[in-house]
């Protein structure tokens, strides 16, 4: 969606939401998911999964993004977030002219996926929730 447009927020909350229901990020009756959220305003790199639930005011390019959860800043979105049972990733990433929402369905199914985690896993240079993350959601995906 062009990030010029008058009315910018609103569309992304409604495409947004539109596109994720759709997808299965969460049940429409209880429209809880995971959230990347990141350790202070700061790009670290570090960051956990904080579990979520979709209120009525929700705001992702606005309010969310000015807070520092869902962005960078009031208008410029920019997040990750997964499905309960992990089989459903969602990012939100704002370029100059456009802001793309993309959804990848089944992560655990792509070899190169697995092979990252495991060695992020196995490095010692991974922050501890990271890797406890990602062995969890190793363990949980395994065929």
């Amino acid at each position: 969606m062009e990030n010029e447009a008058p009315d910018f927020g609103e569309r992304l909350n409604h495409e947004w939401y539109m596109l994720c229901a759709q997808q299965g990020l969460f049940a429409v009756d209880d429209p809880q998911f995971l959230l990347a959220v990141a350790e202070g305003t700061e790009a670290s790199g570090e960051s956990w999964w904080a579990r979520v639930r979709l209120r009525s005011e929700w705001d992702f390019g606005g309010a969310g993004a000015a807070a520092m959860v869902t962005g960078r800043g009031h208008g410029h979105p920019e997040f990750v977030m997964l499905s309960l049972d992990g089989t459903l990733v969602v990012r939100g990433s704002q370029g100059q002219e456009w802001t793309d929402i993309v959804c990848l369905e089944n992560p655990h199914e792509v070899p190169a996926f697995r092979e990252l985690g495991a060695q992020l896993t196995a490095s010692g240079l991974t922050p501890a929730r990271t890797r406890a993350a990602l062995s969890r959601w190793l363990e949980v995906t395994r065929h």
